[in-house]
């Protein structure tokens, strides 16, 4: 048993390991550069690396190279074999959420092949003018935001009762939370785990 177990956490570090920097670093955006990944199996249609974009340099952008103008105030982010495991919360969470506020996460893991994500009991959304989307990949577009779900493409979630746990086939994901002008909640909390 215990032989096994290390084999398998050892097989795990290596893929996530060898998935980690670009042999040639392509990522530029706007003259920064920052840590290229390479992709072992990048999904249909998306690019063979992703680039770290920065939350202090990049708060405004999104994408595979940072360079897609992003409709939200923030970003939140975490790239690289240390975001196996993590957490992303609303701003203030527990407490209020402020109004007016649009926040972009992205998480990014080398080697990965889902991500499981799990709400924290403590969710409240105003509903339906407060708007909480997940979906695969590292850049969304708010044309897709309808209020719906359209699981495998992008999930919807407001109100107050918690999510049920979600998997992504994917090495990586993007959540885009935005609120209106009127009555502010507790929020979220999603912790995940890569697979």
């Amino acid at each position: 048993m215990w032989i096994y177990t290390c084999m398998f956490v050892a097989t795990a570090l290596a893929v996530w390991t060898d998935a980690q920097d670009c042999s040639m670093n392509v990522c530029n955006a706007r003259g920064i550069t920052r840590t290229c990944y390479d992709r072992i199996d990048p999904p249909l249609n998306e690019l063979s690396y992703v680039c770290e974009c920065l939350e202090d340099i990049d708060s405004h952008y999104m994408g595979p190279e940072c360079n897609v103008i992003g409709d939200h105030q923030n970003l939140y982010s975490c790239y690289g074999i240390d975001c196996a495991t993590g957490s992303f919360q609303s701003i203030n969470w527990p407490d209020t959420y402020p109004p007016r506020h649009s926040a972009g996460y992205v998480c990014y893991i080398p080697g990965a092949k889902s991500i499981t994500l799990i709400f924290d009991p403590l969710f409240h959304v105003e509903e339906p003018k407060d708007e909480l989307y997940i979906g695969p990949g590292v850049e969304y577009s708010v044309a897709n935001f309808r209020g719906v779900s359209q699981p495998g493409v992008i999930w919807f979630y407001d109100g107050q009762a918690v999510p049920e746990s979600l998997t992504i086939k994917t090495d990586s994901f993007w959540m885009y939370f935005g609120t209106d002008k009127n009555l502010e909640y507790s929020g979220w909390k999603v912790t995940w785990s890569a697979g």
